[in-house]
Protein backbone atom coordinates (compact mmCIF):
# COMPACT_ATOMS: atom_id res chain seq x y z
CA UNK A 1 0.00 0.00 0.00
CA UNK A 2 2.81 2.37 0.86
CA UNK A 3 4.52 1.72 -2.46
CA UNK A 4 1.32 2.26 -4.46
CA UNK A 5 0.65 5.46 -2.58
CA UNK A 6 4.18 6.71 -3.29
CA UNK A 7 3.86 6.23 -7.05
CA UNK A 8 0.45 7.87 -7.06
CA UNK A 9 1.64 10.85 -5.02
CA UNK A 10 4.65 11.30 -7.31
CA UNK A 11 2.40 11.23 -10.39
CA UNK A 12 -0.14 13.58 -8.85
CA UNK A 13 2.54 16.06 -7.74
CA UNK A 14 4.13 16.07 -11.19
CA UNK A 15 0.79 16.59 -12.95
CA UNK A 16 -0.26 19.39 -10.59
CA UNK A 17 3.02 21.27 -11.26
CA UNK A 18 2.66 20.60 -14.97
CA UNK A 19 -0.90 21.90 -14.96
CA UNK A 20 0.09 25.14 -13.22
CA UNK A 21 2.90 25.75 -15.72
CA UNK A 22 0.62 24.90 -18.64
CA UNK A 23 -2.10 27.30 -17.53
CA UNK A 24 0.52 30.02 -16.96
CA UNK A 25 1.94 29.56 -20.48
CA UNK A 26 -1.57 29.58 -21.95
CA UNK A 27 -2.46 32.89 -20.28
CA UNK A 28 0.89 34.41 -21.29
CA UNK A 29 0.44 33.33 -24.93
CA UNK A 30 -3.09 34.73 -25.07
CA UNK A 31 -1.98 38.07 -23.67
CA UNK A 32 1.11 38.25 -25.87
CA UNK A 33 -0.86 37.54 -29.04
CA UNK A 34 -2.87 40.73 -28.51
CA UNK A 35 0.20 42.97 -28.72
CA UNK A 36 2.19 41.44 -31.57
CA UNK A 37 2.15 42.15 -35.30
CA UNK A 38 -0.49 40.34 -37.33
CA UNK A 39 1.93 37.92 -39.00
CA UNK A 40 3.19 36.77 -35.63
CA UNK A 41 -0.02 37.13 -33.67
CA UNK A 42 -1.76 34.57 -35.94
CA UNK A 43 0.90 32.06 -35.00
CA UNK A 44 0.59 33.02 -31.35
CA UNK A 45 -3.16 32.51 -31.53
CA UNK A 46 -2.54 28.99 -32.82
CA UNK A 47 -0.10 28.40 -29.96
CA UNK A 48 -2.64 29.78 -27.50
CA UNK A 49 -5.40 27.46 -28.69
CA UNK A 50 -3.07 24.47 -28.57
CA UNK A 51 -2.22 25.29 -24.97
CA UNK A 52 -5.87 25.97 -24.12
CA UNK A 53 -6.78 22.52 -25.42
CA UNK A 54 -3.91 20.92 -23.50
CA UNK A 55 -4.95 22.74 -20.33
CA UNK A 56 -8.55 21.53 -20.60
CA UNK A 57 -7.46 17.94 -21.27
CA UNK A 58 -4.97 18.14 -18.40
CA UNK A 59 -7.62 19.38 -15.98
CA UNK A 60 -9.88 16.44 -16.86
CA UNK A 61 -6.90 14.11 -16.63
CA UNK A 62 -5.99 15.44 -13.18
CA UNK A 63 -9.60 15.04 -11.98
CA UNK A 64 -9.57 11.47 -13.30
CA UNK A 65 -6.46 10.42 -11.37
CA UNK A 66 -7.77 12.18 -8.26
CA UNK A 67 -10.94 10.09 -8.19
CA UNK A 68 -9.50 6.90 -9.73
CA UNK A 69 -5.90 6.67 -8.47
CA UNK A 70 -5.55 2.94 -9.26
CA UNK A 71 -7.31 2.88 -12.63
CA UNK A 72 -5.61 2.75 -16.08
CA UNK A 73 -2.22 3.74 -14.63
CA UNK A 74 -0.17 2.74 -17.68
CA UNK A 75 -2.51 4.37 -20.21
CA UNK A 76 -2.88 7.67 -18.37
CA UNK A 77 0.91 8.09 -18.08
CA UNK A 78 1.43 7.29 -21.75
CA UNK A 79 -1.40 9.72 -22.57
CA UNK A 80 0.45 12.60 -20.87
CA UNK A 81 3.70 11.83 -22.70
CA UNK A 82 1.87 11.43 -26.01
CA UNK A 83 -0.09 14.67 -25.55
CA UNK A 84 2.99 16.73 -24.69
CA UNK A 85 5.17 15.42 -27.51
CA UNK A 86 2.36 15.52 -30.09
CA UNK A 87 1.44 19.11 -29.16
CA UNK A 88 5.10 20.03 -29.39
CA UNK A 89 5.36 18.46 -32.85
CA UNK A 90 2.27 20.34 -33.99
CA UNK A 91 3.82 23.61 -32.87
CA UNK A 92 6.95 22.78 -34.88
CA UNK A 93 4.73 22.13 -37.89
CA UNK A 94 2.88 25.44 -37.56
CA UNK A 95 5.69 27.73 -36.47
CA UNK A 96 8.33 26.32 -38.83
CA UNK A 97 11.53 28.37 -38.26
CA UNK A 98 10.20 29.77 -34.97
CA UNK A 99 9.78 26.20 -33.84
CA UNK A 100 13.54 25.91 -33.32
CA UNK A 101 13.01 27.38 -29.85
CA UNK A 102 10.84 24.38 -28.90
CA UNK A 103 13.40 21.69 -29.75
CA UNK A 104 15.04 21.60 -26.28
CA UNK A 105 11.63 20.81 -24.76
CA UNK A 106 11.76 17.41 -26.46
CA UNK A 107 14.81 16.46 -24.42
CA UNK A 108 13.23 17.81 -21.20
CA UNK A 109 10.05 15.77 -21.69
CA UNK A 110 11.96 12.58 -22.53
CA UNK A 111 14.27 12.85 -19.51
CA UNK A 112 11.45 13.87 -17.15
CA UNK A 113 9.37 10.88 -18.26
CA UNK A 114 12.12 8.60 -17.02
CA UNK A 115 12.67 10.44 -13.76
CA UNK A 116 9.01 10.87 -12.87
CA UNK A 117 7.27 7.77 -14.24
CA UNK A 118 10.10 5.25 -14.50
CA UNK A 119 12.65 3.86 -16.95
CA UNK A 120 10.01 2.02 -18.98
CA UNK A 121 8.27 5.32 -19.78
CA UNK A 122 11.63 6.82 -20.71
CA UNK A 123 11.85 4.35 -23.59
CA UNK A 124 8.23 5.00 -24.52
CA UNK A 125 8.87 8.75 -24.71
CA UNK A 126 11.90 8.17 -26.97
CA UNK A 127 9.74 6.00 -29.25
CA UNK A 128 6.94 8.59 -29.40
CA UNK A 129 9.42 11.41 -30.05
CA UNK A 130 11.00 9.42 -32.91
CA UNK A 131 7.62 8.75 -34.50
CA UNK A 132 6.55 12.40 -34.18
CA UNK A 133 9.76 13.73 -35.72
CA UNK A 134 9.46 11.20 -38.57
CA UNK A 135 5.86 12.30 -39.25
CA UNK A 136 6.96 15.92 -39.15
CA UNK A 137 9.68 15.23 -41.70
CA UNK A 138 7.21 13.37 -43.90
CA UNK A 139 4.38 15.96 -43.96
CA UNK A 140 6.03 19.37 -43.53
CA UNK A 141 7.45 20.97 -46.66
CA UNK A 142 9.42 23.40 -44.51
CA UNK A 143 11.11 20.65 -42.49
CA UNK A 144 11.69 18.60 -45.62
CA UNK A 145 13.65 21.55 -46.94
CA UNK A 146 15.48 21.87 -43.59
CA UNK A 147 15.74 18.16 -43.01
CA UNK A 148 19.34 18.51 -41.84
CA UNK A 149 18.24 20.56 -38.82
CA UNK A 150 15.41 18.19 -38.00
CA UNK A 151 17.53 15.06 -38.33
CA UNK A 152 20.36 16.60 -36.32
CA UNK A 153 18.05 17.53 -33.52
CA UNK A 154 16.26 14.21 -33.74
CA UNK A 155 19.56 12.42 -33.21
CA UNK A 156 20.38 14.81 -30.37
CA UNK A 157 16.99 14.17 -28.78
CA UNK A 158 17.61 10.44 -28.84
CA UNK A 159 21.27 10.32 -27.90
CA UNK A 160 21.53 12.95 -25.16
CA UNK A 161 18.97 11.16 -22.94
CA UNK A 162 20.60 7.81 -23.81
CA UNK A 163 24.00 9.16 -22.78
CA UNK A 164 22.48 10.13 -19.45
CA UNK A 165 20.46 6.93 -19.13
CA UNK A 166 22.97 5.45 -16.70
CA UNK A 167 22.65 8.50 -14.46
CA UNK A 168 18.86 8.44 -14.77
CA UNK A 169 18.75 4.77 -13.74
CA UNK A 170 21.14 5.40 -10.85
CA UNK A 171 19.11 8.39 -9.59
CA UNK A 172 15.89 6.42 -9.90
CA UNK A 173 17.34 3.46 -8.01
CA UNK A 174 18.68 5.74 -5.27
CA UNK A 175 15.26 7.31 -4.89
CA UNK A 176 13.64 3.87 -4.73
CA UNK A 177 16.12 2.68 -2.09
CA UNK A 178 15.64 5.85 -0.05
CA UNK A 179 11.87 5.50 -0.18
CA UNK A 180 12.06 1.85 0.86
CA UNK A 181 14.17 2.83 3.86
CA UNK A 182 11.76 5.61 4.79
CA UNK A 183 8.76 3.32 4.26
CA UNK A 184 10.30 0.66 6.47
CA UNK A 185 10.94 3.23 9.19
CA UNK A 186 7.39 4.59 8.86
CA UNK A 187 5.98 1.08 9.04
CA UNK A 188 7.96 0.25 12.16
CA UNK A 189 6.84 3.48 13.82
CA UNK A 190 3.12 3.11 13.01
CA UNK A 191 2.42 -0.61 12.68
CA UNK A 192 2.68 -3.70 14.83
CA UNK A 193 5.39 -6.00 13.47
CA UNK A 194 3.65 -9.21 14.48
CA UNK A 195 0.07 -8.65 13.30
CA UNK A 196 0.51 -5.89 10.72
CA UNK A 197 -2.26 -3.70 12.18
CA UNK A 198 -1.72 -0.22 13.61
CA UNK A 199 0.12 0.16 16.90
CA UNK A 200 -0.54 2.31 19.98
CA UNK A 201 1.05 5.43 18.46
CA UNK A 202 -1.14 5.28 15.37
CA UNK A 203 -4.19 4.55 17.52
CA UNK A 204 -3.55 7.74 19.52
CA UNK A 205 -3.47 9.74 16.28
CA UNK A 206 -6.64 8.07 15.00
CA UNK A 207 -8.75 8.65 18.10
CA UNK A 208 -7.55 12.25 18.35
CA UNK A 209 -8.56 12.78 14.73
CA UNK A 210 -11.95 11.13 15.34
CA UNK A 211 -12.64 13.44 18.29
CA UNK A 212 -11.58 16.50 16.29
CA UNK A 213 -14.03 15.53 13.55
CA UNK A 214 -16.74 15.43 16.25
CA UNK A 215 -18.47 12.45 14.64
CA UNK A 216 -20.10 9.76 16.73
CA UNK A 217 -18.05 6.59 17.11
CA UNK A 218 -17.71 3.60 19.42
CA UNK A 219 -14.49 2.62 21.13
CA UNK A 220 -13.98 -1.10 21.72
CA UNK A 221 -11.29 -2.47 24.00
CA UNK A 222 -10.68 -6.15 23.18
CA UNK A 223 -8.73 -8.55 25.37
CA UNK A 224 -7.98 -12.26 24.87
CA UNK A 225 -9.03 -14.43 27.80
CA UNK A 226 -6.47 -16.84 29.29
CA UNK A 227 -3.81 -15.76 26.81
CA UNK A 228 -1.06 -15.95 29.43
CA UNK A 229 -1.87 -19.61 29.98
CA UNK A 230 -1.43 -20.26 26.25
CA UNK A 231 2.04 -18.69 26.32
CA UNK A 232 3.00 -20.53 29.50
CA UNK A 233 1.73 -23.95 28.39
CA UNK A 234 2.60 -23.97 24.68
CA UNK A 235 5.24 -21.26 24.21
CA UNK A 236 5.26 -17.73 22.82
CA UNK A 237 5.43 -18.90 19.22
CA UNK A 238 1.99 -20.48 19.66
CA UNK A 239 0.74 -17.32 21.36
CA UNK A 240 1.99 -15.27 18.40
CA UNK A 241 0.02 -17.48 16.01
CA UNK A 242 -3.10 -16.95 18.13
CA UNK A 243 -2.63 -13.17 17.98
CA UNK A 244 -2.23 -13.28 14.20
CA UNK A 245 -5.33 -15.46 13.84
CA UNK A 246 -7.42 -13.14 16.02
CA UNK A 247 -6.24 -10.19 13.93
CA UNK A 248 -7.15 -12.01 10.71
CA UNK A 249 -10.63 -12.87 11.97
CA UNK A 250 -11.28 -9.35 13.20
CA UNK A 251 -10.12 -7.75 9.94
CA UNK A 252 -12.35 -10.05 7.90
CA UNK A 253 -15.52 -8.99 9.68
CA UNK A 254 -15.18 -5.26 10.30
CA UNK A 255 -16.25 -2.45 8.00
CA UNK A 256 -13.79 -0.68 5.71
CA UNK A 257 -14.09 2.56 7.72
CA UNK A 258 -13.31 0.82 11.02
CA UNK A 259 -9.90 1.19 12.60
CA UNK A 260 -8.13 -1.63 14.42
CA UNK A 261 -4.88 -1.51 16.41
CA UNK A 262 -2.91 -3.72 18.76
CA UNK A 263 -1.98 -1.90 21.93
CA UNK A 264 0.45 -4.58 23.05
CA UNK A 265 0.33 -8.10 24.45
CA UNK A 266 -3.16 -9.50 23.91
CA UNK A 267 -4.92 -6.12 23.89
CA UNK A 268 -6.61 -4.76 20.78
CA UNK A 269 -8.67 -1.64 20.20
CA UNK A 270 -11.30 -0.99 17.57
CA UNK A 271 -12.89 2.29 16.50
CA UNK A 272 -16.14 1.89 14.57
CA UNK A 273 -18.41 4.60 13.17
CA UNK A 274 -21.50 2.48 12.75
CA UNK A 275 -24.78 3.64 14.23
CA UNK A 276 -25.32 2.83 17.92
CA UNK A 277 -28.48 0.93 17.00
CA UNK A 278 -26.54 -1.68 14.99
CA UNK A 279 -23.68 -2.04 17.46
CA UNK A 280 -25.09 -5.08 19.38
CA UNK A 281 -25.46 -7.01 16.10
CA UNK A 282 -21.92 -6.01 15.17
CA UNK A 283 -20.59 -7.29 18.50
CA UNK A 284 -22.55 -10.52 18.10
CA UNK A 285 -20.96 -10.97 14.67
CA UNK A 286 -17.48 -10.49 16.13
CA UNK A 287 -18.24 -13.07 18.77
CA UNK A 288 -19.60 -15.55 16.24
CA UNK A 289 -16.71 -15.11 13.80
CA UNK A 290 -13.76 -14.65 16.16
CA UNK A 291 -14.52 -16.69 19.27
CA UNK A 292 -13.98 -20.41 18.76
CA UNK A 293 -11.43 -23.13 18.18
CA UNK A 294 -8.12 -22.56 16.45
CA UNK A 295 -5.70 -25.34 15.53
CA UNK A 296 -1.98 -24.67 15.25
CA UNK A 297 0.89 -27.18 15.17
CA UNK A 298 -1.54 -29.97 16.04
CA UNK A 299 -2.79 -28.10 19.12
CA UNK A 300 -6.46 -27.09 19.35
CA UNK A 301 -6.98 -23.88 21.30
CA UNK A 302 -10.17 -22.08 22.21
CA UNK A 303 -10.11 -18.33 21.50
CA UNK A 304 -12.17 -16.27 23.91
CA UNK A 305 -12.61 -12.49 23.98
CA UNK A 306 -13.74 -9.83 26.42
CA UNK A 307 -14.90 -6.54 24.92
CA UNK A 308 -15.65 -3.23 26.62
CA UNK A 309 -17.45 -0.43 24.78
CA UNK A 310 -17.65 3.31 25.32
CA UNK A 311 -19.35 5.73 22.95
CA UNK A 312 -18.42 9.22 21.80
CA UNK A 313 -19.95 11.67 22.61
CA UNK A 314 -22.63 9.94 24.72
CA UNK A 315 -20.26 8.64 27.38
CA UNK A 316 -17.58 11.31 27.14
CA UNK A 317 -15.81 13.69 24.78
CA UNK A 318 -12.45 13.07 26.39
CA UNK A 319 -10.03 10.53 24.89
CA UNK A 320 -8.71 9.64 28.33
CA UNK A 321 -12.17 9.15 29.82
CA UNK A 322 -13.44 7.12 26.85
CA UNK A 323 -10.44 4.81 27.17
CA UNK A 324 -10.99 4.48 30.91
CA UNK A 325 -14.67 3.63 30.46
CA UNK A 326 -13.99 1.07 27.69
CA UNK A 327 -11.28 -0.52 29.83
CA UNK A 328 -13.58 -0.76 32.87
CA UNK A 329 -16.38 -2.26 30.77
CA UNK A 330 -13.96 -4.80 29.31
CA UNK A 331 -12.83 -6.02 32.75
CA UNK A 332 -16.42 -6.32 33.90
CA UNK A 333 -17.18 -8.38 30.80
CA UNK A 334 -14.17 -10.57 31.63
CA UNK A 335 -15.66 -11.26 35.04
CA UNK A 336 -19.14 -11.87 33.68
CA UNK A 337 -20.42 -15.42 33.37
CA UNK A 338 -22.85 -14.87 30.51
CA UNK A 339 -21.58 -11.91 28.42
CA UNK A 340 -18.32 -11.42 26.55
CA UNK A 341 -19.02 -7.73 25.83
CA UNK A 342 -20.40 -4.88 27.91
CA UNK A 343 -21.19 -1.23 27.30
CA UNK A 344 -19.83 1.17 29.91
CA UNK A 345 -23.32 2.31 30.90
CA UNK A 346 -24.29 -1.31 31.52
CA UNK A 347 -21.37 -1.90 33.87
Amino acid sequence: MLSEDKYYQKERRHLSHRLVVLIGITIFALLLSQDMLYTISLELYIISFVFVGMSILSIYHFIFIYYYPSFLIFYRKVFIILMDLSALSYLLLVLEDYGLFFFPVYIIIVIQSGLIFGIFYFYISILIASVNLSVLLWYSLYWQTHYDILITFGITTLFIPLLYLHNIIRLYQEREELFEELSASEYEINYDNLTGVANRKMYKNEISKAIENDKSFSLLFIDLDKFKAINDNYGHHIGDEVLKEVTRRLEQHIDSDDFIARLGGDEFVLITYMDRLFLPNFLDKIGYRVIGDFEVDGITLNIQLSIGVSIYPDDSKSELTLSKYADEAMYRAKNSDDKYYMFWKES
